[in-house]
């Protein structure tokens, strides 16, 4: 799942890959991950949604594809679900944030975005 979010995962394919029945792979991942296979699957690709939206570097077409919805619009729903707001919306939030953190920093450190949690230097 780490490698393909783009595919379109069931818990029965997991659990093939496992050589595991899809009962058993659903609990034992959720005994080791504490989350069920599908929503841990859905962070993964919120995570790498967000990344892609820090960046800019692509459309919201191009980040439904490269993580798993069908359309735009099924990615903007299950971006919105995750976290509350439109993706753009997010989008430009952190972005201001970060060019806020920026400044008060000298442009010598850079905050990643707070949902991340992680510190970079400015190049």
């Amino acid at each position: 799942m780490h490698s393909s979010p783009g595919k379109p995962w069931t818990v029965d394919d997991l659990a093939r890959l496992c050589a595991m029945s899809r009962a058993t792979f659903a609990r034992v991942f959720h005994q080791v991950l504490e989350q069920a296979p599908m929503q841990y699957l859905t962070d993964w690709r919120m995570t790498l949604a967000r990344d892609v939206l820090l960046s800019q570097t692509a459309t919201l077409d191009e980040i439904a594809a490269q993580t798993g919805y069908s359309s735009v619009y099924a990615f903007a729903t299950a971006f919105r679900r995750h976290h509350g707001e439109p993706p753009r919306r997010w989008q430009q939030r952190e972005l201001a944030a970060a060019t806020v953190d920026d400044a008060a920093h000298g442009g010598q450190v850079s905050n990643v975005p707070p949902s991340t949690g992680r510190t970079m230097p400015v190049t």
